[in-house]
Order: C-alpha cells, then sequence, then structure tokens
C-alpha cells in the first residue's frame, strides 16, 4: 500500500516473529511511526488516539490493548492483513509473558457512558472535531444510534493509559480534565471543568504545559483535606490570568494525583517524565505535595529528568535544592515559594518577645504519618523548635518531651508543669491533641500552643479554643493571611487585592483563608514568569517560532535570585536563595488565637 507520496508503507510484518518481549513490541510500534516519516500528531489526525496517549503508551512495559494496536497501526497505513499480524504478534506475547505481562485491557468491564464524559480520551480542543473510529463499537448497517464504550476499572473510566484507579478507589494519575472532571473525587469535579475549559482555550493557540503534582484524593489517610481544592482553586486563577494576556505563549495545565496519601508519586511522576517533548511540551513543575519522604522521592525523579520544580506549600528545612532533609543528594531545579519552618519559628520568637505567656515549655512531637512512612514536616518543626526554643526547653538532659503515636491519643499528664506546648505534628491531629488538653489535670491553668504553618487549617472557632474556663490558646504563622495581605500594613497589598478579585469570580473568598489557594497561585505564576521571560529570549534571538522547553524555562527560573529579580505575587514580593532555591522575603504575621476567639 503505497503513501500519499507514492512511497510504499512499511508494515514490519517480517520482523514481527523476531519480537519477543513488550518492550520489543513496543520499539516496534515506534519504529513503524518513524519508517513511514510520521508523527504523533499525524497518527492522531488519522486514527483519533490523542497524541500524548499514543506517545506513552508505546513507552511502556506492558502490552497495549488489541483496540489501540488496531486503530494505532491502522493510523500508519498497514492494510488489513498486516494489522491481523500485528495482533496475532501482540496475542502471541500475552500468551507468553503471563502473569509477568498485565495487559491494558485485562478484566476491565465494558459500560456505556454519558454522552458528556465522551471526551475523555480525546484532550485538548480538538476533541470536539476529532472523530474517534476506531473506539465507537456496536456500529450496525441499521443502528439508529452509535455506543461510544469506555474500559472502566483501571483506567478511572477513561481509556487515558496516564490514569489508573487503586485499591483504595482512588483514581491517580495526570488528566488535563477534559471529559473527566470528576476522576479525583465530588469535590473537585467543578474546579476541575472550569480547567478544563481554561485549557480548551489555551491550546486554540501556541501553548506550553505545566503540571501540578500533589495528593488530589480525598481517601483514607489524605493530610490536606479541603485545602487541596483551594489550591485547584488558585491555579486557575493563576492560568486565567496569564492567558488573558494573550502574549505567547499559552498556558495548559494538567493535574498530577500521587494519591491521598501520595503512596503512588511514581505513576504520576514517571508519566510526567514523557510528557516534556510535543505535543504536551511539559516546561515545569509546580505543587510536589507535602513535606514528607515520597514528595522527595518524586522531586529528586524529576531533577534528574531536567524538570524544574516550584513547591508551594513545602516548608521543611532542607526539602529544598541542597536535599539535606534526609541527608541524600541535592534536588537541583526545586524552587520553594512557602516560608521555611525555621523562618516560622523565628517570627514567633519575635512576637513572644513583647508576650511573656511563660517560661517553661514541652515538646510534643511525632515523626510519621498516618500510613507509617517519614513526616518530615512534623521531623522539621520539631528540630527547628529545639533550636530556637532551646532555653523554654530546659538543659539538654532536662527537656521535656512526649512523642505520640498519631494513631492513638497522646499521654499528656506532665503539661500541668509546663505554659507552653511546642506542637510538632499535622493539623490533621491538632483537634483530637486540642480535646487531651481540654482533659487535663489542670484544665483551668492557661497553656499556649505553638506550632507550624499546617495549623492555619484549624478552624478559629473551635471550641477547645474559645473555652474561658479551659484557657488555652494557639499559636502559628500562615503560610498566607489574606487578611494581613489586603491590608495598608502589605506593601503588596495592590497585588493580593488584584487577585482576590479574580479569584472571587469562580470561587469564595473564604477559600483563600487556609491560605494554600494563594500559595499555588504564586507558585505556578512563578513558573509562567519563567516561561514568558524565556520566550522573550527566543524573540531576542529571533526565534518568534521556537516555544521554551524544560530547559529553557530552568535556566530562566535561576534568575529569580537578588533583590531585583523576584515575583510579584499575591503572597509578597519574593525572590530565591542562590543556594538553596528557598523563598528570601519575611512570612505573614503571626496568628495568635486566644480563648477570647481574639
Amino acid at each position: 500500500m503505497p503513501g500519499a507520496d507514492g512511497t510504499p508503507i512499511r508494515s514490519l510484518v517480517a520482523e514481527l516473529g523476531d519480537v519477543t518481549t513488550p518492550e520489543q513490541f513496543g520499539q516496534k510500534l515506534k519504529e513503524l511511526k518513524e519508517g513511514n516519516g510520521l508523527t504523533f500528531e499525524a497518527i492522531e489526525k488519522r486514527g483519533g488516539i490523542p497524541s500524548s496517549t499514543a506517545s506513552s503508551t508505546i513507552g511502556r512495559r506492558t502490552l497495549p490493548s488489541e483496540r489501540f494496536v488496531r486503530s494505532y497501526v491502522r493510523a500508519c497505513g498497514v492494510d488489513d492483513e498486516g494489522v491481523e499480524a500485528w495482533v496475532r504478534t501482540r496475542e502471541r506475547l500475552l500468551r507468553q509473558n503471563r502473569p509477568a505481562v498485565q495487559a491494558e485491557e485485562q478484566v476491565a468491564p465494558v459500560e456505556e457512558v454519558p454522552a458528556r464524559t465522551r471526551r475523555s480520551w480525546l484532550p485538548r480542543s480538538r476533541a470536539r472535531r476529532t472523530i474517534a473510529v476506531s473506539l465507537l463499537v456496536g456500529v450496525t448497517a441499521t443502528a439508529a444510534t452509535t455506543t461510544v464504550v469506555l474500559m472502566r476499572g483501571n483506567r478511572c473510566g477513561t481509556w487515558d493509559p496516564a490514569l489508573m484507579s487503586v485499591e483504595s478507589r482512588e483514581c491517580v494519575g495526570v488528566t488535563d480534565g477534559l471529559g473527566a472532571p470528576g476522576v479525583f473525587g465530588p469535590e473537585s469535579a467543578r474546579v476541575l471543568e472550569l480547567i478544563a475549559q481554561e485549557n480548551e482555550r489555551a491550546t486554540a493557540g501556541p501553548y506550553v504545559t505545566i503540571a501540578f503534582l500533589a495528593p488530589l484524593g480525598s481517601g483514607q489517610g489524605s493530610l490536606t483535606g479541603d485545602r487541596s481544592v483551594h489550591q485547584l482553586e488558585g491555579l486557575l486563577t493563576a492560568q486565567r490570568i496569564a492567558n488573558d494576556r494573550q502574549d505567547r505563549p499559552n498556558i495548559r495545565l494538567v493535574l498530577a494525583n500521587m494519591g491521598s496519601d501520595e503512596s503512588r508519586w511514581r505513576h504520576a511522576v514517571d508519566h510526567l517524565k514523557t510528557m516534556t517533548t510535543a505535543p504536551d511540551r511539559l516546561v515545569a513543575v509546580v505543587g510536589m505535595g507535602l513535606s514528607q519522604q515520597e514528595s522527595v522521592q518524586a522531586a529528586r525523579t524529576l531533577s534528574a529528568a531536567d524538570i524544574p520544580m516550584i513547591s508551594d506549600v513545602i516548608t521543611a528545612d532542607g526539602f529544598d535544592a541542597t536535599g539535606t532533609i534526609d541527608r541524600g543528594r541535592p534536588i537541583r531545579g526545586l524552587l520553594r515559594v512557602a516560608p521555611s519552618t525555621t523562618s516560622q519559628l523565628v517570627a514567633i520568637r519575635d512576637y513572644l518577645r513583647h508576650r511573656p505567656l511563660g517560661k517553661r515549655a514541652v515538646l510534643v512531637w511525632t515523626d510519621e504519618t498516618p500510613q507509617g512512612s517519614s513526616d518530615l514536616y512534623a521531623s522539621a518543626l520539631k528540630e527547628a523548635f529545639l533550636k530556637q526554643f532551646a532555653d523554654l526547653l530546659g538543659d539538654k538532659d532536662q527537656r521535656r518531651q512526649i512523642y505520640f503515636d498519631p494513631r492513638g491519643n497522646p499521654i499528656l499528664q506532665d503539661v500541668c508543669e509546663r505554659e507552653i506546648v511546642l506542637y510538632a505534628g499535622r493539623q490533621t491531629f491538632l483537634p483530637k491533641f486540642l480535646q487531651e488538653l481540654r482533659n487535663r489535670p489542670c484544665p483551668d491553668k492557661p497553656i499556649t500552643v505553638i506550632t507550624g504553618s499546617d495549623a492555619t487549617a484549624q478552624p478559629r472557632d473551635t471550641p477547645e479554643l474559645n473555652n474561658p474556663k479551659v484557657p488555652t490558646s494557639l499559636i502559628y504563622v500562615p503560610l498566607a493571611d489574606p487578611g494581613y495581605l489586603r491590608s495598608p500594613e502589605n506593601r503588596g497589598s495592590p497585588n493580593y487585592t488584584e487577585f482576590e478579585k479574580r479569584f472571587g469570580e469562580k470561587f469564595k473568598i473564604k477559600d483563600l483563608d487556609s491560605g494554600w489557594a494563594i500559595m499555588s497561585h504564586d507558585a505556578l505564576l512563578t513558573a509562567i514568569t519563567a516561561v514568558k521571560k524565556a520566550y522573550n529570549q527566543k524573540l531576542a534571538f529571533k526565534e518568534p517560532d521556537k516555544l521554551p522547553d524544560n530547559h529553557d524555562v530552568g535556566n530562566s527560573l535561576g534568575s529569580f535570585k537578588g533583590a531585583k529579580n523576584g515575583i510579584p505575587g499575591a503572597s509578597g514580593f519574593f525572590t530565591f536563595d542562590f543556594t538553596t532555591g528557598s523563598r528570601v522575603e519575611p512570612g505573614s504575621k503571626v496568628v495568635h488565637i486566644t480563648p477570647s476567639g481574639g
């Protein structure tokens, strides 16, 4: 069968007999495309398979589905006889490699889905004008309607190999939201749908992709709660503002769910690594999850792939470009827009100089997440307490420390001897901890709990903080405090008020109270600013048709260091330390919740 230029189509059928592994099969699929002078975008136009899906599928170590093979090979110009040869080779490999090979189609029930979700495997604006002929089934000569079916189960009800259902009934992996707004749970469905709409607008012109990597599920073990939705809202606001400017390139945003406990970080990260080339053109990753070991592993993996990163809510000391958080190798390319744990406690010490609340403290700490992995946020907070509050804890051999397992209740019988509790743990466990303080042997004695920025999620109207008979107060430094940011005291208030105005067009202003929407906005703004700066460099070198890649953006991010080269963020104007990549700018004001609620 000749091609459009009269050149015979290469089918590689004669070489299939030498294929013995799924990896070799994928390589032959790649050779088939390249041997016929095709691109993944051409495959998409011919066969309806999204170019990103085709690229990632043939690069995996598992066999693709039979439907994929038929569609892909036909799109490469192979005739029916050749197509069947490819399918037979796949079947042979499936038999030979069981159970080591997990075929994409295996144990996947098929069911009809509503018309509203039928674009889930057709990304970007082409979804509305691409007919996925190879995915249509149930078509007969007399059929009055066409039924589109999707493999459900292990692909979250989509054909997208970047998504995967796991035992906890969560959907993990990467999506741009098109056709599948509910994959990460009903709480985030609305904002995913809005992101999908913005992505369609972005891909109508030249664009690059930025990914948001985070625990987006709400399953058991989640440490984020509603705050992950707030992050998505902040991201969309930054994306809309950037694309409204109509200067090249547009910004496409994809979401990469690590799982509610981050245990599926590798599935998300491995797919992101395949997206740096066209058509995705991934140039940076923002978010990066929480200060725990899984996030560190994800950061080092992305760093090795030369993908720059900007974290939004990571605060643990050492979880930066130095990589000293776990005494591992440096994490080149990592920047952080959140104030560090130490900078937060320094601000609290300055605050306490004018408010003597006591001279004796007890340290209550944990170093585990609910699933048993290392909680680097809590560990870093503990070490910072030991350095910044050593005088309140007493001599080294007399310091009061109480370890607690987050799966049980802490034993607090010794706190009556102290006026201050230094709490090195997550807000998730703080309500239980405050209840235990209420039940202490001396409930009428005033006590102050000092902790880190994660306490922002603790409601100010918590009963344990508003009971005069049990005078318990809470002190922490939030990642971003809207009350302070919009006040005249903040020199950067115009930047914040403009952001708040745009945020309010789609979402509730109250969602800004956690600070996470503000920080995710600033992380994406940092990446976007680097993209625009890198593209301006292309223009300076008279290369207007070349879009910046991950290397260009990484170089651009490296310039945001020093007093004159910063980011006018919603959380303030900030730059980055030359060595660590951490934020250089005073943190938010200290929040002190008193027993009267003031």
